[in-house]
């Protein structure tokens, strides 16, 4: 029993120290979080900050763009979080965001998200009673339940999941087209966004802002160098950069398997939300065919930006390794970053008085000094220019054999 109770104590000990470094860097970091003022922009590594340090200015016209969020509730015998979550989260989603809404769900959910929605205006479309039912992924499910075995996060995945991810370009077309016959408006732009993505009740309402989705579109058109115009880009928020070994990538190795973009909030105008639709469909069948996995969209979506970077428009969480400052979620900054320049103060406030697990893993891995700044506005990026960045300017993007740069 002594011999026992030593080892246990040998033991302990470099645990009790690890902990007790945690708790001291924790402190001083939270108190450096409280301390700093809301909307203080650090300048220690301006040139190295892929950022626009000052906030969005912009002129409230007569007419803002009208923008449409389209989303989908299918609950999941199997899903990555459990489904207490997923109806909070969309609580969130659907109490606070006042944006019009056009919503994919079962006959039985719809009463409950109605309920939640309130007077906030949305549509439901309940043609639907699963994935499975929507044209592009309809015979699939025999096809998707033998990928399955092949997925490396298999544990983590199901079939349904896959065709939750792959469903979203249909949805997001189908649903910007339902949503003009219904409401009898016209829809600037379009956008996917999950139902779970709003995690915390933070201060989102008219999100997101017109005028600032103009100013990133506009931004972005002017920077490609070509004849494109704003109608014709899709933005796809992206978290990394693609690796050196993607530089030699092309469409017959099968969907780009690296973690660059994200799959949560995509989309842009209606004629760039049909052709994404289109392209999307082209690839993932073609690459089903081959057989490759294609049950995550992620991979698939990295593919068609090194295919078709001309026509994608972003901007990078870490850019130059340095991160943008005292942001909840590298994830979901995305929300902040198409906010109005009065909600990305409020957020600012808000974020510099909490804890986040987000800054303190930033500051662990280098991504920010000590004195972190408050949260930042990444530059508005093409991808031709990152995967420049990425590969070097000689670099030229590899062509498809059977899609034309500009349709599918």
């Amino acid at each position: 029993m002594r011999r026992s109770t030593h080892k246990i104590g040998v033991l302990t000990l470099p645990i009790l120290l690890a902990v007790l470094s945690f708790v001291l860097s924790a402190f001083f970091l939270a108190r450096n979080f409280v301390s700093n003022d809301a909307v203080n922009i650090s300048t220690s590594h301006q040139s190295f900050i892929d950022t626009d340090v000052a906030a969005p200015t912009l002129a409230r016209p007569d007419h803002s763009p009208h923008i449409l969020l389209v989303t989908a509730f299918f609950p999941l015998s199997k899903s990555k979080h459990p489904l207490r979550d997923y109806n909070r989260w969309i609580s969130f989603y659907l109490q606070t965001i006042t944006t019009d809404i056009y919503l994919f769900t079962t006959p039985d959910y719809e009463p409950v998200l109605r309920q939640a929605r309130g007077d906030l205006p949305i549509t439901f479309n309940t043609s639907y009673g699963s994935p499975w039912d929507i044209p592009p992924l309809r015979d699939l499910q025999s096809k998707y339940q033998e990928m399955w075995n092949w997925d490396r996060e298999k544990r983590r995945h199901s079939p349904e999941l896959y065709a939750i991810w792959n469903g979203k370009p249909f949805f997001l077309d189908e649903g910007a087209k339902n949503a003009v016959t219904v409401s009898g408006r016209t829809y600037d732009y379009a956008f996917w966004n999950d139902a779970g993505s709003f995690r915390n009740g933070d201060i989102y309402q008219g999100w997101p802002d017109g005028l600032r989705v103009q100013q990133v579109f506009q931004q972005a058109a002017k920077a490609t160098n070509s004849n494109l115009g704003t109608e014709n880009l899709f933005f796809i928020p992206i978290s990394s950069l693609p690796s050196p070994l993607a530089r030699s990538w092309n469409e017959s190795l099968g969907p780009l398997d690296e973690e660059i973009s994200q799959g949560s909030f995509f989309g842009g105008s209606p004629t760039a939300v049909s052709w994404w639709r289109n392209v999307y469909y082209a690839y993932h069948d073609h690459w089903l065919s081959r057989p490759f996995f294609v049950g995550k969209d992620q991979t698939i979506i990295n593919g068609l930006l090194l295919l078709f970077p001309s026509r994608f428009m972003t901007y990078i969480y870490y850019g130059e390794g340095v991160g943008q400052g005292k942001c909840a979620s590298s994830w979901f900054y995305y929300q902040f970053w198409l906010s109005s320049s009065e909600s990305m103060d409020r957020l600012r406030r808000v974020w510099n008085g909490k804890w986040s697990w987000q800054w303190y893993w930033d500051w662990k891995h280098g991504y920010v000094s000590w004195s972190f700044p408050s949260c930042r506005i990444a530059r508005t990026r093409t991808m031709m220019e990152l995967l420049k960045r990425a590969f070097g300017d000689g670099w030229e993007h590899p062509k498809s054999s059977f899609v034309q740069e500009g349709r599918a």
